[in-house]
């Protein structure tokens, strides 16, 4: 457990300053419709909902709540220095807070974030259906869908839809996960002479969950959504 400690943080990076956001609060400074395209596609990644959770339901009613770090590296980091006039980093680092609602079969989730040193913030929502409960010879499938909006920016109006198959196997504490999704983006700008633009996403992800003990579980994830890459962490305290 220590190694992957110091692997994670290792992983996100702890120094404020290699994560640096500003506020977005110049968008006509995109300048160019593929521009605002691009930024778009980079919000995507930033922005997308990331369950970082085994497919497993929590199998009975109660819920979670757990606090989770995502690292994003944008593709094109010189896109946000012109939204936000400013001098950002290649990364975008955003903290979350989650809520877990669960049934014997389903779990709806809830979650805030705001990323750090701007205004960029986000609201989601996930619902999650068991397609096959896991037992010592079946792993254990789900459908997520999930809805995420930006917050906090006047100068932009940006959603994404998803839709996931995820799947996980229990081996004693560590359950190892996958799964796989499309994203339905819409981005709308509210300055600048930019026309909306709606476009599809694949999403691609994996990782591995800790129990820690009775009440207590860590997750740790990575996923790709087109050509933009993540690293989340998540721990949550069972009730």
């Amino acid at each position: 457990m220590q190694r992957l400690l110091i692997g994670l943080f290792a992983m996100l990076g702890l120094s404020p300053a290699l994560y640096a956001a500003d506020d977005i609060d110049n968008l006509p400074a995109l300048g160019s419709q593929a521009n605002f395209r691009s930024f778009s596609e980079d919000l995507a990644g930033v922005l997308s909902y990331k369950a970082v959770a085994p497919a497993a339901p929590m199998g009975r009613q109660g819920f979670d709540v757990g606090v989770q770090v995502d690292s994003t590296k944008l593709q094109h980091p010189a896109l946000w220095d012109l939204a936000c006039g400013c001098d950002t980093s290649d990364r975008v680092l955003l903290p979350k807070a989650y809520v877990r609602l669960g049934a014997e079969e389903a779990d709806l989730t809830f979650s805030y974030g705001k990323a750090t040193g701007s205004n960029l913030a986000l609201w989601g929502v996930e619902a999650q259906f068991a397609l096959a409960i896991e037992d010592a010879a079946v792993p254990a499938v789900a459908l997520r869908g999930n809805y995420s909006r930006l917050n906090g920016v006047e100068q932009l109006d940006f959603s994404s839809t998803g839709a996931e198959l995820a799947v996980s196997k229990r081996f004693g504490a560590v359950t190892p996960y996958a799964g796989a999704g499309r994203l339905w983006i819409t981005s709308t700008p509210k300055a600048g002479a930019f026309e909306r633009e709606k476009f599809n996403a694949d999403k691609y992800y994996a990782g591995v969950n800790f129990a820690m003990g009775a009440h207590a579980n860590l997750a740790l994830e990575t996923d790709k959504i087109a050509d933009t890459t993540s690293y989340s962490a998540k721990f949550v305290w069972r009730f």
